[in-house]
């Protein structure tokens, strides 16, 4: 009787781990696609040379420099990490310029992959789709030339494409994908680099009024983390649309209105919690460096 028992449960066995060796591909469905912008969404471009910016922060294109965006390295390390997240980007740069400059963004894993190397796709310039004058709202960039989704093979309810400006979605229905960072600003290295004088009305737009918001600027990424990260989580275990599942969250933040909430610092908390795991890249300021900040701001 044991002898048959033993038999039996070794068929068992051998059923589970034939089941686990040939399992079916993953289909097309058991994917989301994140679509990240590039220029001040994971770089700034700087026109003064900076000390206090440290050399691993920096990279060079031809005669431009950018510094990298304070989480862009730990966050995209993130997205690799899951098996079930494509990564392309959707620049309205150059191409060349483009490819060269995500060639020399690495991963923090330790892997030497570039941000290119991950990517599934890279669209430029020559991917934007430029709008009929008579159909223009205005003359900015982003009313005159579109980010069409569709040349990435967008998916309604799996694509979050992730912007410093929602203007560039090509209609209504791509809108409701685009995760908007709010408000961005040029990048000061430290508090007191932000300008106090008499600034127009368009210098005044890519300006931090305060530290708070400065540090929010400055954490950006990380908050946008704490909101993808959960997204994609909660739209695996329940199977609603992830950008209803994003854009909730980031309503919940009031993320686009660029006013600082004690909500929005309990998201960069939990988001550079997460991140840190990746990983820590020098020049990250966060609200516990509050006191040393403040006091760095007299000196």
């Amino acid at each position: 009787m044991r002898f048959y028992v033993f038999l039996t449960f070794i068929w068992l066995l051998a059923s589970c781990s034939f089941k686990q060796v040939f399992r079916l591909p993953a289909g097309e469905d058991d994917f989301v696609h994140v679509v990240l912008d590039i220029d001040w969404t994971i770089v700034a471009q700087i026109h003064e040379e900076n000390p206090r910016i440290s050399k691993t922060n920096l990279i060079q294109v031809g005669e431009e420099t950018y510094r990298i965006k304070d989480w862009a390295r730990e966050f995209v390390t993130a997205l690799s990490k899951n098996p079930k997240v494509k990564i392309s980007f959707f620049s309205g740069g150059g191409e060349p310029r483009n490819l060269e400059l995500l060639s020399k963004i690495k991963l923090m894993d330790g892997s030497q992959r570039s941000f290119l190397d991950i990517s599934d796709k890279v669209l430029s310039y020559h991917h934007l789709t430029e709008v009929p004058e008579n159909l223009r709202t205005g003359e900015r960039f982003s009313d005159r030339f579109k980010k069409d989704l569709s040349k990435l093979g967008f998916k309604e309810g799996k694509t979050i494409m992730v912007d410093d400006n929602y203007r560039f979605a090509v209609n209504e229905v791509q809108e409701k994908h685009f995760l908007w960072l709010g408000p961005t600003y040029n990048h000061y290295e430290i508090f007191k680099e932000v300008p106090t004088g008499s600034l127009t009305e368009e210098e005044a737009r890519f300006v931090p009024k305060n530290m708070d918001q400065w540090l929010l600027g400055r954490n950006k990424l990380a908050v946008i983390w704490d909101v993808m990260d959960e997204s994609i989580d909660d739209h695996f275990e329940t199977g609603r649309p992830l950008h209803e599942l994003v854009q909730a969250k980031a309503k919940q933040l009031d993320l686009s209105s660029g006013e600082v909430n004690e909500q929005l610092f309990e998201s960069i908390d939990r988001g550079v919690n997460k991140l840190r795991r990746y990983g820590f890249q020098k020049g990250r300021v966060t609200r516990g460096d509050s006191c040393l900040l403040l006091i760095d701001s007299f000196l």
